[in-house]
């Protein structure tokens, strides 16, 4: 690939190296750095270092169609801008590699991970047999068999604002302050940066965003008041018994059935993706079994989860062992990649890991090896992970230099920096079976007289032949871990209240709150860590580009622009033949 072709493509967006602004980077110098030895094709060069055609070449042909049309501005200034963070980077990495990053538990750990993925990846190529298109009838019958799957019903991405009642605070004030709230997202203000200033509630660390509902996931008031709005107009302050809210519609997907030839595609895929599973599995219990082996049952991780403890082996393959704490880490990034619902996550990532390092093992016990061009492949890899965890110490490191701005963003975000509604609840809950219409209705029926004490949920529950649960102490997040629809219907509950009934996929549920520990403002230490996290988050476009400018000034950067546009004006590659 030419340069000149290579302009027809656009560069790197901003948040592939570090959402920069090139125009305030400082001029390049007019003398060269230090004299060094220049190859044929280096386009900028800096103490220590140069940046090559080539490499423009490379990190150009890295980037995917969607990365290069996110662009704009002139082409020649956004080669110019890509070269400055190809030389930042190439600094970054030289620092790391002086401190002894490379040298690290950490950084080892890396390189053995991308090894394994790319040895398991070349065994499946080999072992894996051909995968069989299903037949027509069989897709027809997947299609049949699971009709409810095809019927999208209609769902919307909710907000929320909430104001809580407080000392001196009646109702009425609320009401008026969310009134002008309301003006203000109707004026043109963003709901979600007002929900974040302003709102009581824990969304308001995501932004007020409660997430996507379809009809019957909400109480019915509530859902009445949600499923009644437009797109992008806040409803009317709604009072409950703690506070005021405003709710907020962003997207509405309409409801949709898809016919057999819609879900064509996605049942052909269904059908491999099983038959690769389990052909994966077969491979996987013919090999030897390691000496130490722990694979936990599903009721065994989910009390690790419940647990918590970040130290905790969850999975212990030979001589690997995966921990909680980096297993929590693997499945937030598998939720950020694919956002989409999957079914038993957790097990299904658990599982992939598993039979990759069996794989891994039995490969390294043959005394299987990757051949020298993917080693070095997999080493640049390691290489750009360890200048992007540098350049992120050293933005800490910045933020950190000034407390004074850090203790002045707690102050005036000190909403943000509370302990969490912590809730203890006892959990009623019934089958979903072929009853579950007239439990519901019963437990609906009942819920005035429970909160009003006439009834017992223990009661209840002997009466429905089933078991009352207590709920150790939780915060809304882990609640909806758990189930997004325990979140919703405990939020707003009172000391002693019941929740309306609610279903989830399995079961019928009805909560009664017995214990309510509400937020309160930590002290600035105590959340140190948590202010540094939402200050460099806010500021980081700023941040990284003072550092990036004070790093390429002291390595005395210089863009050769003269090499470069002769290059371009030669179409050709120098190292071309």
């Amino acid at each position: 690939m030419t340069l000149r072709n290579a302009l027809l493509l656009a560069l790197v967006p901003c948040s592939i190296f570090a959402c920069s602004e090139p125009t305030a980077d400082p001029p390049d110098l007019a003398e060269p750095a230090p004299e060094q030895p220049l190859a044929p094709d280096a386009i900028a060069v800096f103490d220590g270092g140069q940046i090559t055609a080539r490499e423009l070449d490379q990190a150009i042909l890295a980037l995917s169609p969607a990365q290069r049309q996110s662009l704009t501005g002139e082409t020649f200034e956004i080669y110019r801008d890509l070269v400055r963070e190809l030389a930042v980077d190439k600094i970054f990495l030289r620092e790391a590699q002086l401190v002894g990053a490379d040298q690290t538990p950490e950084f080892e750990a890396q390189i053995r991970s991308l090894r394994r993925n790319a040895m398991v990846e070349r065994f499946l190529r080999d072992h894996l047999p051909p995968l069989e298109e299903p037949t027509e009838a069989e897709l027809r019958q997947a299609y049949a068999h699971r009709p409810d799957e095809y019927q999208r019903a209609e769902r919307r991405l909710v907000y929320n604002l909430f104001r809580s009642l407080g000392p001196g605070v009646t109702k009425d004030d609320l009401r008026a302050e969310l009134r002008d709230l309301r003006e203000q997202v109707l004026a043109g203000q963003s709901f979600t940066r007002l929900a974040e200033l302003h709102s009581d509630s824990e969304s308001r660390h995501n932004q007020g965003i409660l997430g996507w509902f379809e009809r019957g996931q909400l109480a019915p008031q509530l859902e009445e008041v949600v499923f009644g709005l437009e797109e992008g107009v806040p409803s009317q302050p709604i009072a409950t018994r703690d506070g005021v809210h405003l709710f907020y519609v962003d997207v509405v997907i309409e409801a949709k059935s898809f016919s057999f030839e819609d879900m064509r595609k996605n049942l052909i895929n269904q059908h491999l993706a099983a038959q690769r599973r389990e052909a994966l599995a077969e491979i996987v219990e013919s090999l030897e079994p390691p000496s130490n082996l722990f694979v936990p049952t599903p009721e065994e991780l989910k009390t690790f989860e419940e647990r918590g403890d970040p130290a905790a082996v969850i999975l212990r393959v030979g001589d690997f062992e995966l921990r909680q704490g980096l297993f929590e880490a693997m499945i937030e990034n598998d939720r950020n990649q694919n956002p989409q619902a999957v079914e038993n996550r957790p097990l299904r990532l658990l599982e992939t890991v598993y039979q990759a390092e069996r794989i891994f093992q039995h490969l390294l016990a043959l005394g299987e090896t990757l051949d020298a061009e993917t080693e070095e492949h997999l080493r640049a890899q390691a290489d750009r992970l360890m200048a992007l965890q540098h350049r992120q110490q050293q933005l800490a490191l910045a933020v950190d230099s000034d407390p004074e701005s850090l203790r002045a963003f707690y102050r005036d975000n000190r909403r943000r920096f509370t302990s969490p509604l912590r809730l203890r609840l006892d959990r009623l809950s019934l089958p979903l079976d072929d009853r579950a219409a007239t439990h519901m209705a019963k437990l609906e029926r009942l819920r005035p007289e429970l909160d009003a004490g006439s009834r017992t949920l223990e009661e209840i529950a002997t009466e429905l032949s089933t078991e009352l649960e207590t709920l150790d102490w939780m915060n809304l997040e882990q609640l909806g871990r758990e189930e997004p629809k325990r979140m919703l219907f405990a939020g707003g509950l009172a000391t002693g209240e019941h929740s309306a009934p609610y279903t989830t996929s399995s079961q019928i549920e009805m909560l009664r709150l017995r214990e309510r520990q509400a937020p309160i403002p930590l002290e600035y230490e105590q959340v140190r860590g948590a202010v540094r996290a939402a200050y460099l988050e806010r500021n980081l476009q700023h941040l990284y580009q003072e550092l990036r400018s004070q790093t390429l000034e002291e390595a005395k950067f210089r863009f050769l622009e003269d090499r470069f546009e002769a290059l371009l004006q030669s179409g050709l590659h120098p190292t071309e033949p």
